[in-house]
């Protein structure tokens, strides 16, 4: 049996695509605190993984496909220095970040989105 694995990081398009709102609000805020991620676009992964199918040197191994970790107040620099802006990181606790995100996107998302945030959080 021919195989791999890829290990994906978390997907930068969702932070990207919430970037006008966080500079309407001017903050980025979550309950990650210091935590460290190590994001990757979609398209990225997917040439690895197009890589690791069609070149038999991939089959039988294991790939961690993730960036260079970083913490959200560096992800808000990097907007800064896309979009000309202003943006400060604020971290809230894990019990309010989940009640904010529950009240605004109903309990399962917000529990997911919530969970993703506490996650960083324990990635130091």
């Amino acid at each position: 049996m021919n195989w791999f694995i890829g290990r994906n990081g978390i997907y930068i398009e969702p932070d990207l695509e919430y970037s006008d709102t966080y500079i309407k609000e001017g903050e980025i805020r979550n309950c990650a605190e210091n935590g460290k991620c190590t994001y990757m676009c979609r398209s990225e992964l997917g040439h690895a993984n197009s890589k690791m199918l069609t070149e038999d040197e991939h089959k039988g191994n294991i790939y961690n496909l993730v960036g260079n970790p970083i913490a959200q107040a560096q992800l808000a620099d990097y907007i800064n220095q896309v979009h000309a802006t202003n943006l400060v990181y604020n971290s809230v606790s894990v019990n309010a970040y989940a009640k904010e995100r529950k009240a605004e996107l109903g309990e399962f998302l917000g529990t997911i989105i919530a969970g993703i945030y506490e996650g960083i959080l324990n990635c130091k």
